[in-house]
């Protein structure tokens, strides 16, 4: 199984348990404080974090005391704005050159998929090692 069926394959976990808790609360004309506890496990569960957790359920808050025409189906939205907001300029390229010192590079993903191992980079002489559990990686 290559690394990014995994990583597909942890992302889809995540995406089935926010889907669910969205699709829960569809039903619903207005949001209550349980939808709101249901939707902040469902991020917790999908590795959400707890900052963007915060972020996306105090958006929801905030829009359903601001606005009487708010729905539960608007929450759904709001998430998917917040989480393009944050991800917005999040993607790099690494690039090193052959006389560039040992780097360390924090890795961050899904638990469980594919941050951990050593591998060489293709049409170099580094290999990268990984520090099994804390998503650090070492390149030399």
């Amino acid at each position: 199984m290559g690394i990014f069926t995994k990583f597909q394959k942890g992302f889809q976990k995540g995406a089935v348990v926010l889907h669910d808790a969205f699709s829960k609360i569809s039903s619903r004309s207005k949001i209550g404080e349980e939808d709101l506890s249901f939707i902040e496990e469902a991020l917790f569960q999908a590795d959400f974090g707890v900052e963007t957790t915060e972020e996306i359920i105090g958006r929801i808050i905030e829009e359903n005391k601001s606005n009487s025409n708010f729905q539960s189906e608007d929450a759904t939205q709001l998430a998917r704005e917040v989480i393009k907001k944050i991800l917005t300029g999040c993607e790099a390229n690494l690039s090193f050159s052959e006389n560039s010192k040992p780097q360390v590079i924090c890795l961050i993903g899904v638990n469980g998929y594919s941050k951990t191992g050593c591998h060489c980079i293709s049409g170099t002489n580094r290999c990268v090692f990984d520090f099994v559990g804390t998503g650090v990686r070492l390149v030399c």
